[in-house]
């Protein structure tokens, strides 16, 4: 297993002949994630919910919160930093995709990416810790919010 940060990086299983990453993510960093998605990402939807966040990311390994359809100008590409996982996920996306670089799509469940042909791509799933028994964690609950919803479904 892989160290970065706070997050543990290992191989989980495989599912539906695709090998998943699994991603140990601590309540703090989800807490940045969704903050991060809030002031600078434009929202997505999915059947039952919203993904938590999207980011874009170019075959240079670049990579930037989505905020626009389409191609987004360099000068309008709000950088993604000091959220490890994010990093993780973007290197294992770019390599499951050869570098060609597209939109990650993150929820609970995990990270998710469409092929050309649009079809939906879980490649990364998160395992956070148990949730704690005393006074409700905020960051607990929104992590299991819109955990029902299946990324694969539409995005």
């Amino acid at each position: 297993m892989l160290f970065l940060g706070c997050a543990s990086i290992g191989v989980e299983s495989v599912r539906e002949g695709i090998t998943m990453l699994t991603v140990d993510v601590t309540y703090e960093e989800w807490h940045d994630i969704v903050e991060l998605s809030e002031r600078q990402m434009t929202p997505r939807y999915l059947d039952g919910g919203r993904w938590v966040a999207v980011f874009s990311t170019n075959s240079r390994g670049k990579e930037w919160s989505f905020t626009r359809w389409g191609n987004t100008p360099p000068n309008q590409r709000p950088r993604l930093k000091g959220i490890r996982f994010l990093e993780s996920l973007k290197q294992e996306y770019l390599t499951r995709t050869e570098g060609s670089g597209g939109r990650v799509f993150v929820n609970a469940k995990g990270a998710n990416y469409k092929t050309r042909e649009s079809k939906p791509v879980r490649f990364a799933v998160f395992r956070f810790p148990s949730v704690p028994t005393g006074p409700a964690d905020e960051g607990a609950a929104a992590v299991h919010e819109n955990e029902d919803a299946d990324p694969s479904e539409n995005s």
